[in-house]
């Protein structure tokens, strides 16, 4: 999990610089993160417990390594375990939000991402009837297209492809306080 969470960040980040060298004037970065691998409608048993570790993961993170180009990162409010326990790490603002995923402040002085936590429903070809979970996921984001090889022929070409560096260490230890989660 953490592993994971540097280097969507370390993603964002670097998308973010990049950016930046063509703009006329730098923008920070806005990023919100959507639980991966956590769908808030199925019945999981240890949602809250898995939320709160997201939570963890990403202040553990923050708190061991540099993002320059990220400003503030916000969680959206699925249950009341998916909250940061600080306002801030490190001059990253940590914030949460109980609106629209895609609804993002009305300000063009930032760059704008979002973590879809898409699945392989979001694919073409999806049949399921469209008020079902899957097809809400597939048909409402734009990962159907921008992350599918048929229709975006530019995921195969390695030119297109941006390079993220890995840090070193990353495979940093868990934090204090970390929430153990039952086996099932």
């Amino acid at each position: 999990m953490l592993e994971d969470v540097a280097l969507w960040l370390t993603a964002f980040d670097t998308m973010v610089a990049i950016k930046n060298q063509a703009a006329d004037r730098p923008r920070p970065g806005w990023l919100r993160a959507t639980p991966v691998s956590v769908d808030p409608i199925s019945p999981l048993p240890f949602l809250p417990e898995m939320l709160a570790m997201w939570v963890q993961a990403y202040e553990h993170v923050l708190s061991a390594q540099d993002f320059p180009n990220v400003q503030v990162v916000e969680f959206p409010m699925l249950v009341d375990t998916y909250i940061p326990t600080q306002p801030e790490i490190r001059g990253i603002q940590l914030k949460t939000t109980t609106g629209d995923l895609l609804d993002f402040p009305a300000t063009d002085g930032y760059v704008h991402g979002l973590l879809n936590p898409g699945n392989s429903f979001c694919i073409p070809g999806n049949d399921y009837p469209y008020v079902s979970l899957e097809a809400m996921l597939g048909n409402n984001t734009d990962l159907r297209y921008v992350q599918s090889y048929i229709f975006n022929p530019y995921l195969m070409d390695p030119s297109r492809y941006i390079a993220v560096p890995v840090p070193q260490g990353s495979a940093v230890p868990p934090a204090k306080g970390a929430v153990d989660v039952p086996q099932m």
